[in-house]
C-alpha cells in the first residue's frame, strides 16, 4: 500500500490482525474473527479507528517517511504496549529487531509531534458556561518509574514511589473531558506546585481556576478538595478529579508507562506525548469512553 494513501479503520484492523496472526491461525478464520478486538487491545492498546486517524493525519501533512507503511505505525504501539525488549517485540510482528526498533521510534516521534494540534489548551472553552463557574479543568501530576542515573542523582528520587521517576503534569477539561495540557518531564522530587508555575499558571486567564488535589497548593487559582461551599459540591469536585485519574489509568495500561523505563529520558517524553495524543483521539472518536460528570462549583 503506498505511503501516501489514507487507510480506513476496517483496513487497519485487517493489517493489525495479519501482523500478529500466526500461520496455524490463518486456517482458522472463525477463531481469529472472534478474537480480533481482544488481540488489538493486547498487542496495540488502541482501537483501529485511532490508528487510522493518526495515519491519515500524517498522510494529510506529508509526514510519512519514505518506505513507511501502515504496519510500521503499529510497531510503535507494540513497543508502547508490550515494552519487553526489542527482540521479543520484533518476534510479535515478524521482522528483524533492528527494523522493528527503527520504525517504532520513527512513528512514536511522529505521533508525539501531533500533540500541538490534538491537545490544545483552547479546547477547555468547549461546553464551558463562564457565567456559571470560573473553573475550567483539573490538573494533577503523575510519576513513571525509570532507571537510576549514574552517578546517582537524588533529585530523580520520587519519595512517593520510593524509586527514581519522571514526573509529568496533565490537565483535562471539566466540561468536555478533553486533555488540554501536558508538561514534562521533570525529576521525580520536583513538587507539583513548582511544575504548575513552570508553564500552566501563565496560560490561565484572570479569574480562571483549576481543581487540584492537596499535593498542589499555594496559588489562588488552584482549588483544593477542602475548598467547597457545600457537601454536594465537594463530592462533585472529587468526581472531577477521579476522571483525571482515569486518564492516568489509561496511560498505565501500557507496559512502557507501568514498568521501569530503560531508554533515554528524552525518549520517554516522546512516548508520553504519543500516548496522550492517542488517548485524546480515542475520546474524540468514541473508542475510549469517559463518564459524564455534574459540576456546579464556582469561586466568583
Amino acid at each position: 500500500m503506498p505511503s501516501s494513501t489514507p487507510v480506513s479503520p476496517a483496513e487497519y484492523k485487517a493489517i493489525g490482525v495479519a501482523l500478529i496472526r500466526r500461520s496455524n491461525q490463518c486456517k482458522n478464520w472463525e477463531y481469529t474473527r472472534r478474537s480480533q478486538n481482544k488481540d488489538w487491545a493486547t498487542y496495540f492498546g488502541i482501537a483501529p479507528e485511532v490508528a487510522s486517524n493518526v495515519w491519515n493525519k500524517l498522510v494529510d501533512r506529508s509526514r510519512i517517511p519514505r518506505a513507511g507503511a501502515p504496519k510500521h505505525l503499529l510497531f510503535a504501539y507494540v513497543l508502547l504496549k508490550i515494552y519487553a525488549g526489542d527482540k521479543p517485540m520484533s518476534k510479535i510482528v515478524g521482522c528483524h529487531f533492528n527494523t522493528f526498533t527503527k520504525w517504532a521510534w520513527i512513528f512514536i516521534r511522529l505521533i508525539h509531534d501531533l500533540h500541538h494540534e490534538v491537545i490544545r489548551f483552547d479546547n477547555r472553552f468547549l461546553g464551558w458556561d463562564r457565567t456559571k463557574t470560573n473553573a475550567s479543568g483539573t490538573v494533577d501530576c503523575t510519576t513513571f518509574g525509570c532507571l537510576d542515573t549514574f552517578p546517582f542523582d537524588k533529585a530523580m528520587w520520587d519519595p512517593k514511589r520510593s524509586k527514581a521517576g519522571l514526573k509529568y503534569e496533565v490537565a483535562h477539561s471539566i466540561h468536555n473531558g478533553s486533555i488540554i495540557h501536558w508538561n514534562g518531564w521533570f525529576k521525580g522530587s520536583v513538587s507539583d506546585i513548582k511544575i504548575f508555575r513552570d508553564s500552566l499558571k501563565e496560560k490561565l486567564e484572570a479569574g480562571e481556576c483549576l481543581e487540584s488535589d492537596s499535593g498542589c497548593s499555594g496559588e489562588n487559582c488552584l482549588k483544593n478538595p477542602d475548598v467547597a461551599k457545600s457537601r454536594k459540591l465537594k463530592q462533585q469536585k472529587g468526581v472531577a478529579r477521579a476522571r483525571q485519574e482515569f486518564i492516568f489509568c489509561k496511560m498505565k495500561k501500557f507496559a512502557s508507562m507501568r514498568g521501569i523505563w530503560i531508554h533515554s529520558y528524552d525518549k520517554h517524553e516522546l512516548a508520553v506525548g504519543a500516548l496522550l495524543v492517542s488517548i485524546q483521539l480515542g475520546f474524540e472518536l468514541g473508542t475510549v469512553q469517559l463518564f459524564d460528570i455534574e459540576y456546579e462549583a464556582e469561586y466568583f
